[in-house]
């Protein structure tokens, strides 16, 4: 296990060069490992890189594994959190994917809560992050008030960052208080704005 992850490592690293010999063995990886382990950390890799091997491995992925829920769970969550600019992009076009759907709590926790966590995309400039996230609390909320009170959550530190971060996490933060949300999103949002 050990040396697996050294070796995991050790490709993200070598992956930053942009070497194309790397990028061909981690889409050997992604595509042919016997461990599961091992393909999603290549995948992982791909997921911040800029080359048509990317996409190769994911829809490989994809094609092979995606009668099989928790497994999809892992390509979904690789997705949500790439640190690419164009993340935002890739997470809504998931929203339509098969894999995807807004009544498993568990495919909301793998690419919209995944999402949530990733400094990257949350927390982009321009606040579309933000809005993002709490779009979908509204949708969410009423069908699994559970997962849109997660959701929320993301929204809690938000003196922590700069002031026109602040600012626009605080327009969500109002935007969301106005709206009819369930007991359980409410109190988040509430505490969230008043703490």
């Amino acid at each position: 296990m050990g040396r697996r992850a050294l070796r995991n490592l050790c490709l993200s690293y070598l992956a930053q060069t942009g070497d194309p010999k790397t990028v061909k063995l981690l889409y050997k990886q992604a595509t042919t490992s016997k461990n599961m382990t091992d393909r999603i950390a290549a995948l992982a890799v791909l997921a911040d890189l800029d080359t048509p091997l990317r996409d190769k491995a994911f829809a490989a992925f994809d094609k092979k594994w995606r009668k099989i829920p928790t497994v999809m769970d892992k390509w979904l969550m690789v997705q949500a959190a790439s640190k690419r600019a164009d993340v935002l992009k890739t997470v809504r076009k998931l929203l339509s994917h098969p894999a995807f759907t807004f009544k498993n709590p568990n495919r909301i926790s793998a690419l919209i809560g995944v999402f949530g966590a990733n400094g990257l995309g949350f927390h982009a400039k321009d606040g579309s992050g933000y809005k993002f996230i709490a779009d979908m609390i509204l949708k969410i909320d009423p069908m699994n008030p559970h997962s849109a009170a997660s959701l929320a959550k993301n929204f809690s530190r938000w003196r922590d960052y700069t002031h026109g971060r602040q600012k626009l996490m605080q327009a969500q933060l109002v935007r969301l208080s106005k709206a009819k949300l369930s007991a359980n999103a409410s109190e988040v949002v509430q505490k969230s704005l008043k703490g």
